[in-house]
C-alpha cells in the first residue's frame, strides 16, 4: 500500500515559506524580494523531496519488507521532514537512502535500524546526519552493519551516543576528504573486529580523529 507523503510535505513546504518571509520583523522591500528570489531556487528541490520519499517507501513495500522496516521508513520520512537541516543537507540523506535500493537487504536493514533508533527514543536525526556524511565516503553499508551490531548490543544508549559522536567528530575534524576517508575506513574496521559492548565503548574512546 503507498503512503501519501506529498501531502505531509505541503504543511512542511508551507511552513518553510511563512518562515522565510516572515521570520524576521521590519524586513525591507528589497529583503522580500531576495527572499523571494531564494524561495523559488529551493522550492522544486524541496517539493521533490515528498516525490522521491514516496517511491523509496513504495520501492520497501514491493519488496515485502517487514513491518519493522516500513515502520522505520516511516520514522525517517518523519524525522526529514520535522528536520532544520537547510533542503539541499536533506536532498542529500534522501539520494543516499534512494541509492540503497540497489541491496535490497541493506536497503531494509536501514529502515530496521532507523525504527529500533526511535523505539528506543535515541536520536534518529542524529543518525541521519551522520548515515549522509559517511555515505559520501563511500561507507554507508558499514554505517548500517555496525549500526545494527551496535542496536543488538547497547541497552543503555551509551554505545550508539559514542558511535555518533566519534563519526560527527571524524567528519568534522578532520581536514581533507582523503584523509577523512583513510580514518572512517579504520574506524570501520577496527570496530568490526570486536564483538562486546566493552570492547566497542574502548575502541571508539580511544579512536584519535583528525
Amino acid at each position: 500500500m503507498a503512503l501519501k507523503i506529498d501531502d505531509r510535505y505541503q504543511n512542511y513546504i508551507n511552513q518553510y515559506v511563512v518562515n522565510m518571509l516572515f521570520g524576521k520583523s521590519n524586513k525591507s522591500g528589497n529583503d522580500v524580494v531576495e527572499t523571494l528570489q531564494k524561495l523559488s531556487e529551493n522550492y522544486a528541490t524541496i517539493s521533490n523531496f515528498g516525490k522521491k520519499l514516496n517511491d523509496i517507501y513504495n520501492t520497501l513495500s514491493e519488496n515485502n519488507a517487514s513491518g519493522e522496516a516500513l515502520k522505520g521508513a516511516r520514522d525517517v520520512i518523519l524525522t526529514l521532514a520535522n528536520s532544520n537541516n537547510s533542503p539541499l543537507k536533506t536532498a542529500e540523506t534522501i539520494n543516499a537512502i534512494d541509492n540503497l535500493k540497489q541491496k535490497p537487504v541493506l536497503f531494509e536493514n536501514f529502515f530496521k535500524a532507523a525504527n529500533t533508533i526511535k523505539n528506543n527514543s535515541y536520536d534518529l536525526g542524529l543518525w541521519l546526519n551522520d548515515f549522509n556524511g559517511v555515505s559520501k565516503y563511500g561507507f554507508a553499508d558499514k554505517f548500517i552493519n555496525e549500526t545494527n551490531s551496535i542496536l543488538s548490543l547497547d541497552k543503555n544508549q551509551n554505545l550508539f551516543n559514542n558511535f555518533i559522536n566519534k563519526l560527527n567528530e571524524i567528519l568534522s575534524s578532520v581536514p581533507s576528504s582523503k584523509i577523512i576517508t583513510n580514518q572512517l575506513n579504520n574506524f570501520f574496521k577496527g570496530l568490526a573486529s570486536y564483538s562486546s559492548l566493552e570492547e566497542k565503548n574502548a575502541f571508539i574512546s580511544n579512536f584519535k580523529a583528525g
